[in-house]
């Protein structure tokens, strides 16, 4: 009598994956300043040459308006656009005033003539083909809003399109010189919400001229409901959330983003995981005194990373002090990281008058590698037993979280 063994296989369970969509696209607050140059004929050379626009000296009280100054630097001092654009023809009726510049936005090489002043206003010329022919360009009249002038148009690359912000904007250099030049804002975000096992979780994709699975877009997500946004590049992968791992993916216009739960968890980032112990870090300070995580113990420390081109930092600066100087000295203590030179972090500091201890380095130096910083500003709060408490980008939560958690120590 023969036995028939039957055997059985199991196919895999398919991975469990969710879409959610998004909501229409949001230009972000943030931008990049692009340093203008003048455009102007040497005397017997008949091509018109750059050279970067002067630098206005701003009055004050003790040190009245002048004329503008030549573009001298202390030591140390780099715009953030030091490469002339391509030589630029330019249409007829533009002054010999004007300001040029060209960005590139993904594959798009935007070059520009801004013509006119504060007083008088502001028109704008736009080329899109990355050539510098501006011939044909037309004038468009950029609006005072909130302020500065700005003007927001749509830019397409085939299938792709998004919103561009062009500001206006003065560029503080050095105490109380300044640049003229243009703060573009080309990345877009589009909101939604993870809704997993009767939970809500609130998320942000930032894409980049349009673009959200690109390298450099990123995920912002709420895992705690507190408020707080953890950022994500495209590159990390995955993000844990709710005790599951899960892989995320974004859908290239942005209209939706994918997760799908590994079959293992993974390690979370330990910079972003609230809890965990903050990196160690260890450096001096511009007067050269040392700094590091365990000198700190006992007391909360709100580390600060900013950047010399980054206009919402510079505006944080007195709300920053003015948090400092409301609470008590011997619980928290702050610690500032900028990527800028010293001699330059020296002369913003006679501006601001910060009291805390300052550390500059580069933007790929020690402390900025340990924290993985990718925007500024970014903002950690560690606890009085060498934890992080929280992590955030958004300044104007600043003095909430601080002010938070204080009352829990």
């Amino acid at each position: 009598m023969k036995t028939l063994l039957t055997l059985v296989i199991a196919a895999p369970l398919a991975a469990a994956s969710w879409t959610f969509s998004t909501g229409p696209a949001e230009l972000s607050r943030d931008g990049v300043f692009v340093a203008s140059w003048n455009q102007a004929p040497i005397p017997g050379d008949p091509q018109p040459r750059l050279a970067p626009s002067p630098l206005v000296r701003r009055g004050t009280p003790d040190d009245p308006p002048k004329a503008a100054a030549p573009m001298q630097f202390p030591a140390g001092i780099q715009l953030p656009s030091t490469v002339p654009p391509p030589h630029i023809e330019k249409p007829a009726g533009v002054s010999s005033s004007a300001l040029y510049g060209s960005y590139r936005m993904g594959a798009i090489t935007c070059d520009w003539i801004l013509d006119g002043s504060d007083e008088s206003g502001w028109v704008i010329y736009l080329g899109w083909k990355g050539d510098g022919d501006l011939t044909s360009a037309v004038p468009q009249k950029m609006q005072r809003i909130e302020g500065p002038y700005q003007l927001q148009v749509e830019v397409g690359e085939g299938e792709i399109h998004w919103p561009c912000r062009l500001r206006v904007e003065h560029h503080r250099v050095v105490a109380n010189l300044e640049q003229i030049g243009l703060n573009i804002g080309c990345t877009s975000i589009r909101s939604g919400a993870i809704d997993l096992e009767g939970r809500h979780f609130p998320f942000h994709l930032n894409g980049p001229a349009g673009r959200y699975n690109a390298e450099e877009s990123s995920l912002a997500i709420d895992r705690f409901g507190d408020g707080i946004f953890d950022v994500y590049k495209t590159a990390d992968g995955y993000f844990n959330l709710n005790g599951r791992s899960l892989a995320f993916s974004a859908d290239p216009a942005g209209a939706s983003l994918t997760v799908t739960e590994l079959a293992e968890v993974r390690p979370g980032r330990l910079w972003l995981v609230r809890g965990q112990p903050a990196p160690a870090f260890s450096v001096r300070d511009i007067d050269g005194l040392p700094r590091n995580l365990a000198s700190y113990k006992g007391r909360m420390l709100l580390v600060e990373f900013r950047s010399a081109d980054c206009k919402a930092c510079r505006d944080e600066a007195p709300r920053l002090l003015d948090l400092y100087g409301s609470i008590a000295r011997n619980t928290i203590d702050f610690l500032s990281v900028s990527s800028e030179p010293a001699s330059v972090l020296r002369e913003s500091l006679r501006q601001y008058k910060l009291p805390w201890p300052q550390i500059a380095e580069p933007v790929d130096g020690p402390t900025q590698r340990l924290f993985h910083v990718d925007n500024y500003p970014s903002y950690y709060l560690i606890g009085s037993g060498g934890a992080i408490l929280a992590g955030w980008i958004d300044p104007a939560v600043t003095s909430d979280q601080v002010t938070r958690f204080m009352t829990r120590q």
